[in-house]
């Protein structure tokens, strides 16, 4: 049986539990408005937020990180803000101009956008495992390609895919996914950069400076 995927992933990991395989629901994992209701602040002490940093500067190896959102995991250094997901340790790094979101309520991923929304930059995870039996990953990986998107480039290999093209409202976009192997579960880290024809090189300028063979590990010690 065919299992359609949805644009932008698959929601099968609750925060704090791991599910079943057999669990073969799919749902979104990147959201792209701010209704996240279930959120709220998390008011550290200054003793708090100094073991917050001292711990990312300890794993990251620099001095100097500043903390901008705990809740959301955005940190700064320099004018670079980076997104630190602690649950699928990865990294995303991008210029102190977007706005961050709010983290999916999966823990999996979050939302960057420009003033007017013209650059909209999003990740997540899906489970490739849940799909195993269906698909084998090559397979899998062309399941990111949708109805009404037109692809301009295409790469697949054993590791990872990337998409080029626009989508049924002609924005552009980049997508791409990095197979990795975490809690003994078998996922995709996803990432897709979407942007108006007016900021393509604004929009290519994060893709090379940030994400470009960067993209998801860790942004300090390939950016500075």
């Amino acid at each position: 049986m065919k299992y359609y995927i949805l644009l932008l992933g698959l929601c099968l990991l609750g925060c704090n539990s791991q599910p079943s395989k057999q669990d073969k629901s799919i749902q979104p994992v990147i959201q792209k408005d701010d209704k996240f209701t279930n959120h709220y602040e998390l008011p550290l002490t200054e003793s708090e937020k100094r073991e917050v940093l001292h711990y990312a500067d300890s794993v990251l190896q620099v001095k100097g990180i500043k903390l901008v959102d705990y809740r959301n995991e955005i940190y700064q250094y320099g004018d670079i803000r980076f997104y630190w997901n602690k649950k699928f340790n990865y990294f995303l790094a991008y210029p102190d101009s977007l706005i961050h979101g709010k983290e999916a309520f999966l823990c999996d991923g979050n939302h960057f956008y420009n003033k007017d929304s013209t650059i909209v930059l999003n990740t997540g995870i899906a489970y490739y495992d849940v799909f195993e039996d269906d698909y084998s990953i090559s397979e899998f990986f062309k399941e990111f390609i949708f109805e009404g998107e037109s692809i301009s480039y295409k790469q697949f290999n054993d590791t990872n895919f990337y998409l080029k093209g626009k989508n049924k409202t002609r924005t552009s976009f980049i997508r791409i996914g990095i197979y990795r192997e975490i809690y003994n579960r078998k996922i995709l880290i996803l990432l897709e950069l979407e942007y108006k024809d007016c900021k393509r090189k604004d929009a290519e300028c994060i893709w090379n400076t940030y994400i470009k063979k960067k993209f998801p590990s860790q942004p300090l010690r390939n950016i500075i």
